[in-house]
């Protein structure tokens, strides 16, 4: 079992995002998103070799000050990874990418998955991550479409264990 460390939406402001991940379902032979059972949400370290109890002893009380983080998504990206998925991208990364660097300083980057190392990581709210090949042509469709931007507030941070995902530590940011 792996960990994670998340930045979750966990507010009326999460349900911006329902519509898309009803539409992009379509695309996927088995809806992702809703298989997770999370809600939306920011992965700014993900970890095959670590718990999250690690990560909890890692990180301390690190996010015991944050406050929570309105993010604008306006844009779709097609990404071709060991499966087809989307993303949602965010306007702008300034304090997205602090907070990736905050937690990166606590761990050993080697230990993340590649796509969550300094230089590799990109932040986005996965819309979908198991799309058919056989549909990849309406996803790039799809990911070209502009969209109406979309605004969530980040307002909890989380440690998980997953597969399937567990909750070992959350800072809810809007106490």
């Amino acid at each position: 079992m792996g960990g994670a460390v998340t930045l979750v939406a966990r507010n009326k402001s999460a349900k911006a995002i329902e519509p898309i991940w009803e539409e992009v379902a379509r695309l996927e032979d088995e809806p992702y998103m809703k298989s997770l059972n999370y809600p939306p949400h920011i992965t700014l370290a993900m970890c095959d070799a670590i718990d999250g109890a690690a990560l909890q002893k890692m990180l301390g009380q690190s996010f015991k000050k944050e406050a929570p983080i309105r993010v604008q998504f306006s844009k779709v990206k097609l990404v071709e990874r060991e499966q087809l998925g989307l993303w949602l991208m965010p306007s702008k990364i300034d304090r997205l990418q602090a907070l990736f660097h905050a937690v990166q300083s606590h761990i050993d980057s080697g230990d993340c998955r590649p796509a969550f190392q300094p230089g590799k990581w990109e932040p986005h709210c996965t819309l979908a991550a198991q799309i058919s090949p056989a549909n990849k042509a309406a996803a790039a469709k799809f990911a070209a479409t502009k969209i109406e931007p979309i605004e969530m507030v980040f307002n909890a941070i989380e440690i998980i264990d997953y597969a399937p995902i567990e909750l070992v530590k959350q800072w809810r940011l809007d106490v």
